[in-house]
């Protein structure tokens, strides 16, 4: 029996007059709804809604920059935490700088922000009116609501900013949005202005998260930080340097050796290297190791008592080759040790804060390997006082370090390491 086949002269013929009227009836399809503006509404919808959606994307990532560098300035100098012009200006060009393909965005003046800035337990900056109020989650142009960990015990005096930015286009309202096919379908129509707003909080450290396992007597903090006799003050730029870190032989980048933020801190049995002033008068004196938990490492909170080890020497892992040594050309973060209690094996510190300390070199650590190291030329007047070859001690300078932003916020004093967050 024959079978009979569609694919030949006449069932291509078919097949094509049915392609034909397929092709018929969209078209037809289309007229009618591009004639009933249904075509049009979907372009309205689809172009002028996504034009909006990816402003408010590019403003919340300018907000979100924007709140985040000036919580960095307040943390690091309260002189530059203001809503000046100058500021002002820093922070718009940061925000276009987020702004996707225009690079427009700007500062949004509001009631309590004058500036598009605004803060809390801030001198300088408007009080902010989420200390005291909660904005809708829902209300995009509004920072959210306080965290609880901003609002309860210790938090609620945690200083934090917010930044608001606005919608920044090249139509003569440059504070609008147009939207083009809106108005191509009722011949006007209410253009837009899109907001977004961002938070950031800063205080001091509570963790120094895997460390060098050392800690430095606050009587030695205070003396090497202090202006006009007020502790904490006195911190050193920090990196990059250029030159960058070398060796023995690298001369000291130009603005430490300028601001003589180099010194030296001696361990705490080092003949007469200990601190004349209390506390920590004379263990810990200037350093203390502590036995190490991890490779020449240990995880310090910012409070609380932590076990002395004994003498000078390098202790448990840090005797390695170089386990001491990587540290050098970094800023490690060390907790400041305001009390001691008992002797060798039977000593302890208490802990009060964290400091950042870029760890230039050391001298004559015993057990270490190299029992000394630097990163740069060592300058005079480092080693005061008896420097025999035998003396032990570190150098380097503080600095006013910024933690990772995983890192939480302490109860306890600023010490120079500070944290600064996203808070909501």
């Amino acid at each position: 029996m024959r079978r009979l086949s569609s694919t030949g002269p006449r069932g291509e013929a078919e097949s094509s007059r049915q392609r034909r009227r397929e092709r018929g009836g969209v078209a037809t399809l289309f007229a009618i709804l591009l004639a009933s503006g249904v075509v049009m509404g979907m372009l309205a919808l689809s172009v002028d809604v996504g034009s909006i959606m990816l402003e408010r994307r590019q403003l919340q990532n300018g907000a979100d920059a924007t709140s985040l560098a000036l919580a960095q300035a307040c943390a690091e100098n309260s002189a530059d935490c203001a809503d000046s012009g100058p500021e002002k200006a820093s922070l718009e060009a940061l925000a276009g700088l987020n702004a996707g393909r225009d690079g427009l965005a700007q500062l949004q003046s509001r009631s309590d922000a004058a500036n598009g800035m605004c803060g809390r337990e801030v001198p300088t900056l408007p009080e902010c009116s989420s200390a005291t109020t909660n904005a809708s989650i829902t209300d995009l142009a509004e920072c959210p609501p306080l965290p609880s960990w901003l609002t309860s015990g210790s938090g609620a005096s945690v200083p934090y900013v917010e930044t608001y930015t606005l919608t920044r286009s090249t139509e003569p309202d440059d504070t609008v949005l147009p939207r083009y096919f809106s108005q191509m379908l009722t011949g006007g129509g209410a253009d837009t202005s899109v907001s977004a707003c961002a938070r950031a909080a800063w205080g001091p450290a509570g963790s120094t998260g895997a460390t060098l396992p050392l800690v430095i007597g606050y009587c030695e903090w205070a003396k090497k930080t202090e202006v006009d006799g007020v502790p904490g003050r006195k911190y050193a730029p920090g990196p990059p340097y250029s030159p960058a870190p070398g060796d023995s032989s690298t001369p000291l980048p130009a603005e430490i050796a300028a601001g003589g933020y180099a010194t030296g801190i001696f361990a705490h049995d080092s003949g007469d290297h200990k601190c004349d002033t209390g506390p920590g008068k004379y263990y810990p004196g200037g350093f203390g190791w502590i036995d190490p938990t991890g490779p020449c490492t240990v995880t310090f909170a910012d409070a609380g008592n932590v076990p002395g080890s004994t003498g000078a020497s390098a202790p448990g892992s840090c005797k390695d080759n170089n386990a001491i040594a990587k540290y050098v050309g970094t800023e490690v973060y060390i907790p400041i040790a305001d009390s001691a209690s008992g002797t060798g094996s039977g000593g302890s510190f208490g802990l009060s804060g964290i400091a950042s300390f870029y760890l230039a070199g050391y001298e004559q650590v015993p057990a270490a390997k190299p029992q000394s190291y630097a990163a740069f030329k060592q300058p005079a007047g480092v080693c005061t006082g008896k420097c025999n070859g035998s003396v032990s001690y570190i150098w380097g300078w503080f600095t006013s370090g910024l933690m990772p932003a995983d890192t939480p916020i302490g109860t306890g004093p600023s010490r120079g390491a500070n944290v600064v967050t996203p808070a909501g």
